[in-house]
């Protein structure tokens, strides 16, 4: 889909008069506080391609959460096709738990079952050419799951722009 960014690029570019569509979703800004009582780990997950080059920024945030001695406390679960698994599974983290992709009637099932979902686009910047102006679809479906997102990536793409602006996720 195209984001605000790609509607306002437009008009300014192109003199046309343009829309941001998406797919209709009723979203809530995203609470102060969500309450993990109970849980020996928090389950993050991703559901989806690890391309363009997602699987690095995947692995990078899991990094982070090693580096952060914080491995034992949260777990990144993922859901993608079984030939992704295999292309990437040895180039990515130990701390990631693989599941292959579900149906798409599953796939709500799959988003309630997290404490937060995941999405992330790639830094490079050949990929960034390719993101700036764009907004997953799957941003919605993730709204419709009622499970607080958080985004990891850059800050010049559609999708953190507008999940900044809306303050319906948590930008990393």
């Amino acid at each position: 889909s195209a984001s605000p960014n790609m509607v306002r690029y437009i008009e300014s570019e192109f003199g046309i008069k343009s829309e941001f569509i998406s797919n209709c979703v009723v979203y809530k800004k995203l609470e102060d506080d969500v309450v993990l009582e109970g849980k020996k780990a928090i389950q993050i997950g991703y559901v989806g391609n690890l391309t363009p080059n997602r699987y690095k920024t995947i692995n990078e945030l899991c990094n982070k959460i090693v580096e952060l001695g914080m491995s034992d406390n949260l777990k990144i679960v993922i859901y993608t096709p079984r030939n992704q698994i295999n292309t990437y599974y040895n180039l990515m983290s130990e701390i990631i738990e693989f599941h292959e992709s579900v149906s798409q009637d599953e796939v709500a099932n799959v988003y309630r079952s997290f404490d937060f979902l995941l999405h992330v686009e790639s830094f490079d910047r050949e990929d960034i050419r390719f993101t700036r102006f764009s907004l997953s679809t799957k941003i919605a479906e993730c709204f419709c799951a009622g499970v607080p997102l958080v985004y990891y990536g850059p800050s010049n793409v559609g999708v953190c722009d507008f999940l900044l602006k809306e303050q319906v996720a948590v930008v990393c």
